[in-house]
């Protein structure tokens, strides 16, 4: 069996439950749950959940984007107990950057949770460590306790203006791949990244050699079968190139689907603030 993360599917499953039952009502229960004053004043651009420890409970990893005009404050990890969250310490996973994505995964197919943080790096050599500061690989030890791995992985280059993230096996090897979307604001080129997984936590930018465009915007990613030949396909959500589908052959190759097969679109509005 191939894993994949589809994060659309969650927006799929919601709609088709409202629609066969009563209409979903959301209640915002930060504080009983114990996120404040933890994550009050950060713009927490980028989440992941997962329960790290095995314990039955899912964990919360909260991406802080740091910079003016938000506050100065790190990425937070959350502990849950018995459906309460508890503020986690561990030093090395309070990232100070710009954080815009998170997947907790297991990469190294020991049957714990590791984790991959994205960060929106727009400049690797600036004095300001929000915007030089580099995504990040954490390896699971047991028990939901993280070593930072990320400069021997390969994965975590400077200046990437990395904005999502997800895992995928897109060759079948048995080993969790990483889709990596970069989406610049600022101007700059937008180069996505294909991570494949060697073992060790030690991967490899295949982007090009897949088939992927050099040139690939990644505000969103996306990775499930699509046309049902059991093989993961890639989606990214774009801003500077439109949303773009690739079609994986089953031999460690994408082909991206004709724009001419549908469309859509949508418009927004950042009033203010173009961080």
């Amino acid at each position: 069996m191939r894993p994949t993360f589809l994060a659309i599917g969650l927006i799929a499953a919601l709609a088709a439950f409202a629609t066969a039952q009563q209409p979903l009502v959301f209640k915002d229960s930060g504080d009983e749950a114990g996120l404040f004053p933890h994550v009050a004043k950060i713009a927490g651009h980028g989440v992941a959940w997962g329960d790290v420890d095995g314990d039955g409970w899912v964990d919360l990893y909260v991406g802080a984007f740091g910079g003016a005009p938000y506050d100065s404050k790190p990425n937070q990890f959350f502990r849950n107990v018995k459906g309460k969250f508890e503020l986690d310490t561990q030093e090395n996973l309070r990232v100070l950057g710009r954080a815009n994505g998170g997947v907790f995964a297991d990469l190294d197919n020991d049957e714990d949770l590791d984790l991959y943080v994205t960060n929106h790096a727009i400049d690797g050599g600036a004095k300001n460590p929000h915007y030089a500061e580099p995504n990040h690989m954490f390896r699971n030890e047991g028990g939901g306790k993280f070593t930072d791995v990320s400069k021997e992985s390969n994965c975590c280059p400077a200046g990437i203006a990395a904005r999502s993230a997800c895992a995928t096996d897109y060759d079948g090897d048995g080993l969790l791949d990483l889709v990596v979307g970069e989406c610049f604001f600022q101007g700059g080129q937008s180069r996505s990244r294909l991570y494949r997984n060697l073992g060790g936590f030690k991967f490899e930018n295949v982007s090009q050699s897949a088939g992927l465009p050099v040139q690939l915007t990644g505000f969103g990613v996306a990775a499930g079968d699509v046309n049902g030949d059991g093989w993961p396909d890639l989606y990214f959500g774009g801003r500077h190139h439109g949303t773009r589908l690739f079609l994986n052959d089953g031999k460690g190759h994408f082909t991206e689907l004709p724009k001419d097969r549908g469309d859509f679109a949508w418009k927004y509005n950042d009033t203010g603030d173009d961080t």
